[in-house]
């Protein structure tokens, strides 16, 4: 073979491999690129000093985790309608304590809900009751207790119940569900306010409780998240729903200190704003889309001067609040004297 024909042959080959190594590179970054088109999202949002998220499952199934206080609802509703939810297939309260269920309330009179997981704990509170109340009234809700070993499946992501068992504890906190929610190599782990009686509890149960993503518990107080818990979880990230400057003093530096003794990052809410996961069931990006914004509505000019009331919340505010303009107008009632809201129901505080 001439040195001619020996140098053609190698240019062919040489041309050929190219081809074939900018194909493989194509499909390859192609195939990765598909994975991202219709990933898990996973919304920790933020709704000040409060718990809420949102799982929007690649088969189109919305999950729901508590609601945030009762006041939160207008961005709450605002913020669920702009991620594109129509309705929610399951909705889990952690535990009956006003800053997980107050948002809830409304929520379920705005979005078709089929499922509600419920700790079973009672509490006597007027909010709490209104949220039964609220539910009752919704017939076409199927209304379950979650229970240690329960197995969800939405397309391909699985959910476990951890915690509680049949015999719930006797503080609420401890009650709370905690649960671990699977994407393939993706894991969160979901704890409400559940204290370190709950997680020894959780862990003695034997199931593996290795996450990625751990929602802290309790919004970072020193009851919650323990050595041994954090050591079982292993997580990669932790996000703390807390609001900023809160006067519970959340995080406690305790929590935050043993976080990151382990290396893991860690996203608050009351700093961040938002915090969305993203997964493809292999990679996690994480995004901050930013800090709650309220609506506001205008006062019409014959209400500027008046007690105005939210029919939902059953506050009153004075006519100077910066609060009157986040009541939607068709939740406002209004009254000319602070005495006569009294008279009617309604009260300065929540509580």
């Amino acid at each position: 073979m001439s040195r001619l024909s020996a140098i053609r042959i190698f240019r062919k080959f040489f041309t050929l491999a190219l081809i074939f190594g900018a194909l493989f590179s194509f499909a390859v970054f192609a195939a990765g690129e598909a994975g991202w088109e219709n990933p898990l999202r996973v919304h920790f949002i933020d709704v000040g000093q409060g718990d809420c998220s949102l799982v929007q499952c690649p088969n189109g199934t919305a999950i729901l985790v508590d609601g945030g206080r009762i006041w939160t609802y207008p961005f709450l509703i605002d913020y669920l309608k702009n991620a594109g939810v129509e309705k929610i297939d399951l909705l889990v309260l952690s535990h009956p304590h006003g800053d997980h269920f107050g948002g809830l309330i409304k929520v379920l009179k705005e979005f078709p809900v089929a499922v509600i997981l419920d700790s079973g704990k009672d509490d006597t509170g007027e909010h709490y009751q209104r949220f039964l109340e609220t539910v009752k009234s919704r017939t076409e809700v199927d209304f379950k207790l979650a229970r240690a070993g329960d197995r969800f499946t939405f397309g391909e992501v699985k959910m476990l119940v951890i915690h509680p068992s049949s015999r719930l504890p006797a503080t609420v906190n401890n009650s709370s569900i905690i649960f671990k929610l699977t994407y393939g190599d993706s894991d969160f782990l979901f704890t409400g306010d559940a204290e370190m009686e709950a997680e020894a509890e959780a862990m003695s149960r034997g199931f593996n409780l290795r996450s990625e993503v751990l929602k802290v518990g309790h919004h970072g107080s020193r009851t919650s998240t323990g050595p041994a818990f954090l050591s079982r979880a292993s997580p990669r990230w932790a996000v703390i729903p807390a609001g900023e400057n809160n006067s519970y003093g959340h995080p406690h530096p305790e929590v935050t200190r043993r976080l990151k003794m382990r290396g893991t990052k860690i996203y608050q809410t009351g700093t961040e704003g938002t915090v969305l996961f993203l997964s493809n069931g292999k990679d996690l990006r994480v995004e901050l889309p930013g800090r709650a914004v309220y609506p506001e509505y205008a006062i019409p000019e014959e209400q500027a001067s008046r007690i105005i009331a939210n029919r939902e919340t059953l506050i009153y505010y004075d006519p100077h609040s910066p609060y009157v303009v986040q009541i939607p107008p068709e939740d406002r009632v209004v009254f000319d004297t602070a005495v006569a809201a009294e008279t009617a129901g309604y009260r300065r505080n929540w509580w």
